[in-house]
């Protein structure tokens, strides 16, 4: 997508090398099914983009979502299950927030690629992985729920191979997965 103020919606994407490739400004990504593909969704957008990704079943791609942006990516209630890494960070993507999410049996949930240690924060700052009362579910977090309000006692740590990136933390990491719901129309890209 090379044009501004783009809304993809209701697609089953699957087969490509880039599924969805966005390198323009505004750019929503709502209801879709992304699929078996070297990259589901790459953001190159602008500084001072904002784009959405929302409820879209992101599983199967060697990397789900790339984001190369720095501009600010609003990731809530979508599905990021079995790919070789979830969400993955080229850039900064400043004043950004990923919550209400399932990353679900990724091989790394998030991985950060040549990026300042800006881009995590707990409340405020680039990026934040909660609301300030909820966060995501990780299929790999291992705590207790002991007041019963559906979010764990324990933070979930984000741990970085990248040095320059300190540890990222969902506050409020969810004990049971969201419901996503997505209504598609398929488009295959057909390999010889």
């Amino acid at each position: 997508l090379k044009e501004g103020n783009v809304t993809v919606k209701n697609l089953r994407i699957e087969n490509f090398d880039v599924g969805v490739f966005a390198s323009s400004f505004n750019v929503s990504l709502v209801g879709n099914t992304i699929t078996n593909n070297s990259v589901g969704v790459k953001l190159a957008c602008s500084d001072d983009s904002q784009d959405w990704i929302s409820g879209n079943y992101i599983t199967g791609n060697v990397v789900g979502v790339l984001l190369c942006s720095n501009g600010s990516v609003f990731i809530a209630g979508n599905e990021i299950s079995e790919n070789r890494h979830g969400l993955e960070f080229a850039g900064s993507g400043k004043d950004s927030q990923i919550v209400q999410n399932n990353f679900v049996d990724n091989v790394r949930n998030v991985e950060f690629k040549d990026v300042s240690a800006t881009v995590c924060r707990s409340s405020f700052g680039p990026v934040a992985w909660d609301d300030g009362l909820t966060g995501n579910f990780w299929s790999d977090y291992k705590s207790a729920d002991s007041n019963g309000d559906g979010r764990g006692n324990l933070l979930y740590v984000i741990v970085s191979k990248d040095p320059n990136v300190a540890y990222c933390r969902d506050r409020f990491p969810l004990m049971a997965p969201l419901e996503v719901s997505v209504k598609t129309v398929s488009y295959t890209h057909l390999r010889a």
